[in-house]
Formats: C-alpha cells, structure tokens, sequence
C-alpha cells in the first residue's frame, strides 16, 4: 500500500474479507458474516441452516464452498439437530420468499439455494391417504412433497393448531 501523501513510504497489511454465504463459525470453510438468526417481514425469526459438522446426522450437500446438512423426512423426524417442534409452516416461509423474492435470499442472506428445498412442519395429504411434510423452494417459491431437503428452524415456539398437534 503506498499512502497518498507521501510515495516514498510503503506498508503492507493482510487483508481478510468475508462472504455472505459463510456462516461465522469455526467449522466453516471461510471468513463469513451469514447470520446465525434472520427475521421476516411478518415477525418470524428463523436459524440459519446448520453446517454437516454442526450436526450429529444427516447426509451432506455441498453449495458456495460449504458443506451443508441435508436430512431426509425420516432423518428429520428422529434428529436432535432440526426438531419438529422449532419447523417453520409453508406460509411462514413463504413469508420470507416474499421478503427475498427469486433467490435474491442467497445475495441478501447468504442462504444456500441451490442445494434443496426448505423442510416445513404442516403437511399435505398425497394421494388418498398418505400424509407427507411439504418443502418449500426459496428460490422460486413453489411448494413440494419431497424425500429430503434442509432444516431450517424458527427460534420461537410454534403456537395455535402447529402447538396443538392439529396440522
């Protein structure tokens, strides 16, 4: 670096810089500034996925240079990494994709988009009698029945039919 003022005199500073879609923690793979928690528009604050080291089980995908946990409905159910009680709804994250509309939730908070769909605790009936969980794309706002996905935790008890057990 020369200073302006004086060209004569020259220093030389490392330069650390971090990315969006890193979580600030030991076990990622880069300086990052990705928030642990992130509020919606509608009141809903939600934790940021977990890393697959930050996790007990699961399976891995990897996106943006990290290694994120990926978990099936199955895992889902019986993991103390992404309870059911703490899922948000498909309206909820809904919510946010309306907040980040088109994937603009990856530049805006670094969110992993192009790994899977997002886990939401309601479900809907497939067929005539089989209830499954339904996931919801955060980059396109679609809604799914599918195998596996993220878990993506709100911070806050679920309340009213969520609490009661109604879905």
């Amino acid at each position: 670096m020369t200073l302006a003022r004086d060209t004569t005199k020259v220093a030389t500073l490392d330069v650390i810089y971090t990315v969006i879609t890193s979580p600030d923690s030991p076990s990622a793979k880069f300086w990052g500034h990705m928030p642990d928690t992130f509020t919606s528009s509608a009141g809903v604050t939600f934790k940021r996925p977990l890393l697959k080291t930050e996790t007990s089980s699961g399976l891995s995908i990897s996106s943006n240079g990290e290694v994120w946990s990926y978990m099936s409905n199955l895992q889902n159910l019986t993991s103390t990494d992404c309870p059911l009680e703490n899922q948000p709804r498909s309206k909820e994250l809904l919510d946010l994709y309306s907040d980040h509309p088109n994937g603009a939730i990856m530049t805006d908070l670094g969110l992993p988009m192009n790994a899977g769909n997002w886990w939401a605790y309601d479900m809907a009936i497939l067929g005539t009698t089989t209830w499954s969980y339904q996931t919801v794309s955060l980059r396109t706002g679609a809604i799914f029945i599918t195998r596996e996905e993220f878990c993506n935790q709100r911070t806050d008890a679920l309340s009213g039919a969520a609490a009661s057990g109604r879905r």
